[in-house]
């Protein structure tokens, strides 16, 4: 009676350990659901935001050029109400041909950027008043624009150039004027350096917008600990435009390595900048890096651009469903296949308990006739 009542609680031990390994191998698979995600920045929302931005259509051929360049514009996620962002306009002003739009005579300090930022900014405003904030007006926004080195005369421009040069290892050789040197740039592939001079304005401009954005990044450093977790009432909106990447590709080239090197160099200066202003706002700051490379991109082009997002977007959506569509079917057929295992071994451990249970042990012959005889 012993042996049978063990015998009956080890099949019910053995069952749900049965069960419990076949629900844990079940669950262990990766079902993929797709879940609206309201965090998640949509395909439509993507598109509006740059239609908006941009004041453009999507209906034009995508080359492979812009394909490669938009694999470097970081996208605005403004879904997450950013307490602030940092609108980098580049390549959108247009000068003459002697450059003195860009420079005036007067000196190096006064060369910063006078492009015209009105149409940009109000596309930026226009794009957070639609989605991000619901109603923001013009006035609500506290815009800091970078655009100038204040209170630097032109050995202090020198100076700030030299320091964000050096930095990433490069180095300048003064001239005859403040900014009229020469600099020897560092190349984009890490390997040697690239000499530039000052002397032409493309050069003198790009030198200038080093300094400014140098100095933006040190001031915003400076002050980060007395800005760095205040609430803010208004949304922030911070804006620079860089003039030289224009310039140098209309003077030596979009492959040439001098505007290779300078244009590596200017995205070292604007990403600092960008996690000055990061440690400031923290994860509240998103960016928007208007194409910052070697070749403009119009706006014809832009038109494309957004039309190749959407098709890449379109294809990992594809891609997904297809690849959630074959992990479904194999699922289903493994867990068919542990639902009948777990069965056959219930069934196995069942007929097993009852065979058991019904079987005639035969007693100990030597045991049982000592037993009687005492």
């Amino acid at each position: 009676m012993k042996v049978r009542f063990l015998l009956a609680l080890l099949a019910i031990a053995l069952t749900p350990q049965v069960f419990g390994h076949a629900q844990v191998y079940f669950t262990g698979q990766k079902f993929i659901s797709r879940v609206n995600d309201p965090t998640e920045l949509s395909q439509d929302g993507l598109t509006g935001i740059f239609s908006t931005w941009l004041n453009i259509y999507q209906n034009e051929y995508v080359g492979s050029s812009v394909s490669q360049q938009m694999e470097r514009v970081m996208l605005p996620t403004i879904f997450s109400r950013p307490e602030a962002l940092f609108s980098l306009q580049a390549l959108v002003a247009p000068g003459d041909e002697s450059g003195q739009y860009f420079l005036p005579e007067e000196g190096a300090h006064s060369a910063y950027l006078k492009a015209d930022n009105t149409a940009a900014s109000a596309k930026v405003l226009q794009a957070l008043s639609s989605v991000a904030y619901g109603g923001v007006s013009t006035g609500a926004v506290e815009h800091h624009e970078f655009g100038k080195a204040s209170g630097c005369t032109d050995a202090c421009m020198e100076d700030l150039f030299k320091e964000a040069l050096s930095r990433m290892g490069g180095n300048y050789t003064a001239g005859s004027a403040a900014l009229r040197g020469v600099a020897y740039i560092p190349e984009a592939s890490h390997q040697g350096t690239v000499e530039l001079g000052l002397n032409e304005n493309a050069g003198r401009v790009w030198a200038v917008e080093m300094a400014i954005l140098h100095q933006a990044a040190q001031n915003l450093a400076q002050t980060r600990q007395q800005q760095a977790g205040s609430a803010r009432s208004v949304p922030v909106l911070y804006e620079a435009t860089v003039l030289s990447p224009k310039l140098l590709s209309e003077n030596f080239g979009a492959a040439s390595p001098k505007t290779q090197a300078a244009m590596s160099a200017l995205k070292s200066v604007v990403d600092s900048v960008r996690t000055a202003l990061g440690d400031i706002h923290g994860d509240r700051m998103v960016s928007h890096l208007a194409v910052l490379d070697d070749a403009p991109i119009r706006k014809n082009d832009a038109r494309a651009t957004l039309q190749w997002h959407e098709q890449q977007q379109r294809r990992h959506l594809l891609m997904s469903e297809s690849a959630e569509k074959t992990d479904s079917a194999t699922s289903w057929f493994v867990q068919a296949a542990a639902y009948i295992s777990a069965i056959l071994f219930l069934v196995f451990a069942i007929a097993s308990c009852q065979v058991l249970a019904k079987m005639k042990f035969k007693q100990d012959s030597l045991l049982y006739g000592r037993t009687k005889a005492e």
